[in-house]
């Protein structure tokens, strides 16, 4: 038997200095949302449906200001859940550095096919500018 694991690679990008927690749009990429959960405002642009039962194992982020003690956090929505509010993996990193990647490592979050998935930060100072990022899931066969 292999160790072998199939994986699917997620990539978005987004500009803020909010320190507010932020969710990141998926439907198009450029911007995040500050009011989803705050406010229950609907959260369909910031939402990924998985195609596949699988787990988010790390999330790469490089953005272009310092934005310091930053926490990436994956959220869950089942079916027949209106919203993406079951935080399923947080992981804090120090976003010191401009222009130099960090990486956030998940253990525990799985989820199945049909689930809404989404991804927020929340740094402690007014950052990260001009981010990309690339997910890493992977597939559960």
């Amino acid at each position: 038997e292999s160790d072998k694991k199939d994986v699917y690679l997620m990539h978005g990008g987004f500009t803020t200095t909010s320190t507010s927690e932020s969710f990141w749009h998926l439907a198009h990429n450029g911007s995040t949302d500050t009011s989803i959960h705050t406010s229950g405002t609907d959260n369909d642009d910031c939402l990924w449906i998985a195609p596949f039962k699988g787990r988010v194992t790390s999330i790469f982020v490089r953005g272009t200001v310092v934005a310091g003690e930053t926490t990436i956090k994956v959220y869950k929505a089942e079916n027949g859940d209106a919203y993406a509010s079951t935080e399923i993996g947080t992981d804090t990193i120090d976003w010191s550095i401009i222009n130099y990647t960090e990486t956030a490592n998940f253990t525990n979050t799985t989820f199945n096919a049909g689930d809404g998935i989404m991804f927020s930060h929340n740094q402690a100072v007014s950052g990260p500018g001009t981010t990309v990022w690339t997910a890493l899931i992977e597939i559960d066969n």
